[in-house]
């Protein structure tokens, strides 16, 4: 579903706007910064927990909810957001938010209705969804939760372009390429897809010592599987790595059952497309 591009908060009308907007959120809250996270809602607002609603006339009202809730996240170091957009109009945004929070607090999800004001966009309503049917996020029980592939490279930036171009990602707010941008410093860069869950990790490393497969000299050691569902969509993704610099190092699209295609990409890095 497309979402509707806005300037908020100064930001460039290209960012995705519940992505900027909840991770300004994110680290308001890490901040314990009252005032930062009552500057992401409207007024009026209606704020909904179990036994309590709040009909926000007043931002002081936003501000002294959420200092007075601090309290529940006194131990949190990190948090991770999770945003998918579940319904859009001109005039609102409704996004479906799970908060993973590192450190002791417990995790939320919320529904939000995002609505302009002005040039940017305020949350206009917060109500508190479910989690899963045990009461809890995948991750949070007796399984671990993939957070993203790291991939190491000599060139991250470089690596980051390829797979951002190749599969529609976008970086990650802060990680962006700025102007005059010293490529020494991209040591970390993370890649989401348009709801904001982190896909891909690129992590600088001074020495990377190139896979040889399907010669067993220097295995994969790691290796991305990527579907499509056809053969027509096939030899497009085929045409666009390679235009983006992969190179093709097995065809196996004759296979009936899988046809496939394995590339490697600019650090050298083996990945997969094939038809499921």
């Amino acid at each position: 579903m497309s979402v509707p591009r806005a300037i908020l908060g100064g930001m460039d009308e290209n960012n995705d706007v519940p992505t900027v907007l909840f991770d300004g959120y994110r680290r308001a809250l890490l901040d314990r910064d009252a005032a930062a996270i009552a500057d992401h809602y409207a007024v009026p607002a209606q704020i909904e927990f179990p036994g309590q609603r709040i009909a926000v006339t007043d931002a002081r009202q936003t501000e002294e909810f959420f200092a007075g809730a601090f309290s529940q996240y006194a131990d949190v170091t990190e948090a991770e957001v999770a945003v998918e957009v579940v319904a859009e109009a001109g005039h609102s945004i409704w996004a479906d938010v799970a908060w993973r929070y590192h450190g002791g607090a417990p995790d939320e999800r919320n529904m939000y209705q995002l609505v302009r004001v002005g040039d940017d966009w305020k949350i206009g309503v917060l109500t508190p969804l479910k989690l899963d049917e045990q009461g809890e996020k995948s991750g949070t029980g007796d399984h671990p939760q993939l957070l993203h592939t790291v991939i190491d490279s000599a060139e991250p930036r470089e690596l980051a372009e390829f797979y951002r171009q190749l599969f529609g990602y976008v970086y990650r707010l802060g990680d962006e390429p700025p102007e005059g941008t010293d490529p020494d410093d991209d040591v970390w860069l993370v890649l989401t897809d348009q709801a904001g869950r982190r896909m891909i990790t690129f992590q600088k490393t001074e020495r990377l010592e190139r896979s040889t497969w399907p010669d067993p000299t220097v295995p994969m050691q790691l290796h991305l599987d990527f579907t499509v569902t056809d053969r027509k969509a096939l030899e497009k993704q085929r045409e666009r790595a390679e235009r983006l610099g992969a190179r093709l190092i097995l065809d196996r699209v004759d296979d009936e059952e899988e046809p496939l295609y394995v590339f490697a990409d600019l650090a050298g890095h083996p990945f997969c497309i094939f038809v499921a």
